[in-house]
This record gives C-alpha cells, sequence and structure tokens, in this order.
C-alpha cells in the first residue's frame, strides 16, 4: 500500500488505484480479526437471517412465545443453531427438488406452508406439522421416515415438550412446546442421547438415561459401537434407496453364548440383506466402513451425473453368497448322567432372541449295535455308578418346522452343526432346501468305553449346541414362478429332492461314519503320546544342560585355582600363567643385567605370551556364553511345551 501511495502521490494513479488501496486494506482488516471474532460474527448473522416457516423474518423474541424446532447436530457447536417456529395451521415438510424449488404442490399439500429441506431419503413430500393453539402434532406423508422419541410413527403424533423428531437420516430436532406447557427439565438432550434413545427403542442397548452408571468396560464398548453405527447405518439405507439398490442394513449384537455356552463374547455386526436376490450377510465394522465410503462415492458419481453402475464383483452393495447363521437351540445334558433321555422341541433363537422356528432333537441310549433301549435303559441316582462302564448313545436331530428362512424364499435351504465332548471341528447334518418344514433325520452314535470323572462333569455343566444355519437360494426370489398343476409342481420338486438327497446322505455318510470318529480319537492320543515324549525328552535335555554348566562352573573356578590334577582347558590356563611367572622372571634378571639385547627379546616374548593368554580367555568367555544362552534356550522350549 506504501508503494501505491506514493504512485498516486506522484499522480501516477487514478481511481482504479485508489480502489485498490481500499481492498487491501480491508483485506489486512479482516485478517487481523481471531478466528473467535470471525465465528461470532457468522454466528450472529445466521441467527439473524433465520426464518418463520411462512418465510416471513421476525424478531428473535417471537421463539420465546411460539412451539419450534431446535436443530441437534453431531457437533455440539452447531447444535442450536438452526430453529424453525411451527405457525398456526399446517406446515408441510419436503425436499427442495431443481424442477420445483419452491417446494411440492400436490392437492393435499395445497394449502400448507412449506419448510425445505435436502437430503437423503428426504420425500418431496415428507411430514406435515398441524398446530392449533398450542397444541402440535406431526404426521408422516407415505411411507417417509419420521421418529419420535426413538419410535418411528406412520400416525398423527401428538408432540411434547422436548421431544425428539427424527426425519429421514439427517435431520434431527427437539421440539419445544409454547410457554403454557413447557417444563424445567435438567436433562442433556444432545446427539448421543438422541442415538442411545434410538438403539434403546430397537433392543440393542439399555434405556438412554441409564448411562449415567458406570457398565463394564465390555458392556460400554458395546454401547458405544451400536450409537456409533446407527447414524451410519441409517446413511447406508438411504444411499442404498437414492442409488435404487434395494439393500438393506440393520445392526445386529453377535452372542458368543449362540455358539457356546462358556462364551460370553459379544460384537456389534450388520446385517445386510438384498431385496432383489434375497441374499443375506453379516458384516463386522470394519467391512461396512469400508463399503460405506465406497457407498458414497457412488453417490457422488450419482450426483454429479455419471454413470454409477459397477461391475458386480466391484459393487460395495453385493458380496458372494454364504451361509448365515439363523439360530441355535440348547438341549442340556444334565439328565444322562442318571440315564435319562432327552426328547425336546426347541424354539430357535436369533441373535437379537427372536424365534426362527423349531427344531425337533433328542439323545437316548442304545445298544452296542445302535438300537435305541428306551424303557429298557435303567435309570440310576448315583451317576458316580457309571464310572469306567461304557455308554452308548444317539444323538437325532429329527426335523425343524416353521422355520421363516425358508418361508421367505422356496430356493433357501437349511442345515444344522453341533459339536460334543471332544470333538475339534463341527458335526454337520444334510442340507434340506425347498421346504419351510425340512426333515434332517440325522442320527449319529457316540460310544464312551470308559466314563471317566471328566465325562460326568461335561455332562453336568454342558448342553448340546446345535445351530441352524441357512444356505442362500438362488437369488431369483423375487421373481414369482408361473403357476403350474399340482401333479406337475409334485413331480419336479421330488426330483430334486430325490437328487439331492443321494449326493447330501453319501457326503454326510463319510463325515459321521463310527470310524471317522474312531480314528479321530486314535489321531488325538497319538498326538498327545508324541507330545508326553517331546516333554520327556526336553527334561532330560534340560538335566544334561544343567550338569554341564556346573561343569562348566568347576571348570572356571579351577582355572582362577589351578592344581595340579588340572586339565583340559584349565591345564591350558595354567600354563600360561606359568610361562608368564617364568617370563617376568627373566625379564627382571635382564634389567638387573643392564638391559641390552637380552632384555629386549625378553620383553618382546613377554608381549607374545601376554597377548596369546588375552585371545585364549576370550575363547573360554565365549564358550561359556555360548552354552548358557543353549541353555536358556532349552528351558523355555520345556516350559512351552509344558
Amino acid at each position: 500500500n506504501a508503494r501505491l501511495q506514493a504512485m498516486l502521490a506522484r499522480g501516477n494513479g487514478g481511481a482504479d488505484m485508489q480502489e485498490q488501496i481500499a481492498m487491501n486494506e480491508a483485506q489486512l482488516r479482516e485478517l487481523e480479526k481471531t478466528w473467535e471474532q470471525r465465528l461470532s460474527e457468522a454466528r450472529a448473522q445466521w441467527e439473524a437471517e433465520m426464518t418463520f416457516m411462512g418465510g416471513d423474518r421476525k424478531h428473535e423474541a417471537r421463539f420465546s412465545d411460539h412451539p419450534h424446532l431446535i436443530n441437534i447436530n453431531e457437533d455440539p457447536q452447531l447444535s442450536g443453531v438452526i430453529r424453525h417456529a411451527i405457525d398456526e395451521g399446517r406446515t408441510l415438510v419436503g425436499r427442495a427438488t431443481s424442477s420445483s424449488p419452491d417446494g411440492p404442490t400436490s392437492p393435499a399439500s395445497s394449502d400448507a406452508k412449506r419448510l425445505l429441506l435436502n437430503g437423503l431419503s428426504l420425500q418431496a413430500e415428507h411430514a406435515i406439522f398441524s398446530r392449533t393453539s398450542d397444541t402440535v402434532s406431526i404426521q408422516p406423508l407415505a411411507n417417509a421416515q419420521v421418529y419420535v422419541n426413538g419410535k418411528r410413527v406412520s400416525g398423527v403424533t401428538d408432540l411434547q415438550h422436548e421431544d425428539r423428531i427424527l426425519l429421514a437420516p439427517n435431520h434431527i430436532y427437539m421440539f419445544v412446546a409454547a410457554p403454557a406447557r413447557r417444563f424445567s427439565s435438567h436433562r442433556v438432550i444432545d446427539y448421543d442421547f438422541v442415538q442411545r434413545e434410538i438403539a434403546a427403542v430397537q433392543g440393542l442397548t439399555g434405556p438412554a438415561s441409564s448411562s449415567s452408571a458406570p457398565d463394564a468396560p465390555e458392556l460400554t464398548k458395546l454401547r458405544d459401537d451400536v450409537v456409533m453405527l446407527l447414524p451410519l447405518v441409517s446413511e447406508a439405507n438411504a444411499l442404498s434407496d437414492e442409488l435404487g439398490k434395494g439393500v438393506r442394513f440393520e445392526i445386529v449384537v453377535r452372542s458368543g453364548t449362540a455358539h457356546d455356552l462358556n462364551d460370553p463374547a459379544k460384537e456389534v455386526m450388520v446385517r445386510v440383506t438384498d431385496s432383489r436376490s434375497s441374499y443375506v450377510w453379516l458384516w463386522p465394522i470394519s467391512k461396512f466402513a469400508h463399503r460405506r465410503d465406497l457407498m458414497q462415492e457412488l453417490y457422488v458419481r450419482h450426483l454429479d451425473g455419471l454413470d454409477a453402475s459397477v461391475d458386480k464383483d466391484k459393487d460395495p452393495f453385493w458380496d458372494p453368497p454364504e451361509d448365515i447363521f439363523l439360530g441355535s437351540v440348547y438341549l442340556y445334558l444334565q439328565g444322562l448322567q442318571y440315564c435319562i433321555d432327552a426328547d425336546e422341541t426347541l424354539s430357535v433363537t436369533n441373535y437379537q432372541g427372536g424365534e426362527e422356528g423349531l427344531l425337533h432333537v433328542s439323545i437316548c441310549f442304545c445298544t452296542h449295535q445302535g438300537q435305541p433301549l428306551g424303557d429298557k435303559c435303567v435309570m440310576t441316582e448315583d451317576p458316580q455308578s457309571l464310572l469306567h462302564k461304557r455308554m452308548d448313545f444317539l444323538v437325532r436331530i429329527t426335523y425343524a418346522r416353521g422355520l421363516r428362512w425358508l418361508a421367505d424364499d422356496p430356493t433357501r435351504g437349511v442345515l444344522c452343526k453341533y459339536k460334543f465332548y471332544t470333538d475339534t471341528k463341527m458335526r454337520t447334518t444334510k442340507a434340506v432346501y425347498h421346504t419351510a418344514n425340512p426333515s434332517f433325520a440325522y442320527a449319529k452314535q457316540f460310544t464312551v468305553k470308559d466314563v471317566s470323572q471328566n465325562f460326568l462333569d461335561y455332562l453336568k455343566t454342558n448342553a448340546l449346541v446345535i445351530e441352524v444355519w441357512g444356505k442362500q437360494g438362488d437369488g431369483t426370489a423375487a421373481k414369482p414362478a408361473p403357476p403350474m398343476a399340482n401333479g406337475a409342481k409334485a413331480k419336479s420338486f421330488a426330483r430334486v429332492v430325490s437328487a439331492s438327497s443321494v449326493h447330501d446322505e453319501a457326503r454326510m455318510d463319510a463325515l459321521v461314519a463310527e470310524s471317522d470318529w474312531r480314528s479321530e480319537r486314535v489321531e488325538l492320543m497319538e498326538a498327545i503320546e508324541a507330545l508326553k515324549q517331546e516333554v520327556q525328552l526336553l527334561q532330560v535335555e534340560k538335566s544334561s544342560l544343567q550338569k554341564e554348566l556346573s561343569v562348566t562352573t568347576l571348570r572356571t573356578d579351577s582355572v582362577l585355582q589351578p592344581g595340579p590334577g588340572a586339565a583340559g582347558l584349565p591345564e591350558a590356563v595354567h600354563a600360561f600363567l606359568s610361562h608368564y611367572g617364568r617370563c617376568r622372571t627373566r625379564i627382571e634378571e635382564a634389567a638387573g643385567a643392564g638391559g641390552g639385547a637380552a632384555a629386549r627379546d625378553a620383553r618382546k616374548e613377554f608381549a607374545e605370551l601376554e597377548k596369546a593368554m588375552a585371545d585364549q580367555a576370550m575363547r573360554v568367555k565365549r564358550e561359556i556364553d555360548t552354552l548358557t544362552s543353549s541353555i536358556s534356550v532349552a528351558l523355555n522350549l520345556l516350559t512351552k511345551k509344558k
């Protein structure tokens, strides 16, 4: 500016130069402002421009006299910035579009005021606020997403002071009632409170107000994961709708006890359902987060008017079909230690605690040949009487009834898996397709030739957990099959079942054959014996190394105090010490004789001997260090094997 003013003083400038100087000074003044000052000015300007729903600008004081909405944002500094007053009559909330920037004009909403918003899943006519004096209600239109206090509403709902309202996934408001209906409250209603409330309503966490009570660390992490995922899942559903993918996302909590009664772990996951193919997947949080980023990239391309279609292997909404866990049943084994059969029809319970259907299972005692004993089985009152006796029993998985998985898509299948006692892998029934009431007809004989106390303890404290898994269909469930005559339909169905039964039965026969069970136990016992032998060898090696270390220590002591019986390395060191003494004597004699060539020769011989002794001492030290390290390694290996 100084240079420009000097040019202006010399008459080399004009109006343009004066304008440039003024602009530069304004920019300097703007830069001198602090960030807080600029933020305060921007907020004041924003609040000054806030309008009532009728579009007229009124003074801020009107909000204190009218019902209104206050926005709730993930960023606390942006909460309470946007307010919308609710005027008498009807006010339509809708989505502004490029073709109709002033909002929708359908006959149903022609007399309503307008509140136009932008965002995912907002309908052109989303909801209507109705106000009569101090009473305000909200009504969703069509199938629009409207939540009040965490619950999705479908009809007219009266609003109370401090109600939380969610319009689509991205617009969250708190309702402030008319002054006569307001009340004082000490609740802190923020973004996290709203998300916890939604999670509690969906049964994913406890009540939102319970967050003040201390929870175990694992429960706190579980709740935090759910609260973090809720808006992301809502956004993913909105992206799916906008892109026309037909994929739905929902949060589930995977419970370890559904697979093992002794596994209390829980994990938040996302269940993904493709309504077109009826495929279902279960994604961990990390995978879902990565896929959501890819979904957003597709949506940006869609907004830019570019082609958002991708190949199936690159589609973030799709995965190859895989088996899906449906639920499990628990058949407690305590009665077996009293020789009591178990025969139950149990509810198949999913991760959410809901019922997926019924499963008939049984365990009964049998003969050596696998024939059920029935009434011939003699009960016992003392389980200890079974010790060291042979026990034969059958595990049967007979049929399932009313499985929702199969009813939703007739091309799907189902199978069962379980582990018993020392099993290291799941045992599996055959897969059954094309019926909501599958018959497994599965039976497996288990033989315990010498009942141990460990086996009795297992029966006393454990249950047989039978998992029900769904097989994906052929991906054409959304396309209804053409009508067929009853006879033709039955004939086609019989061919499919017959062909698959032969294959499944052959595969399962090889899997559950008793020879496989026995060979599995033999291999396990052989592995245990090999480990025992290895431990014994390591113990012998440990003893040998300890003895060698002791000998080395004694030899080291003998080096420091050599004796006439010394041999080997100590003897060599002793010899060097003797030479050292003789050399020192010769040097002293030479010094007494007046030095000369003899003294020089003696000093040279002494230096060579001293160097040789130092080298030998280093070799001794290295050998001791190597031996000590070998002993430490052997001890560590022995500890790990134990």
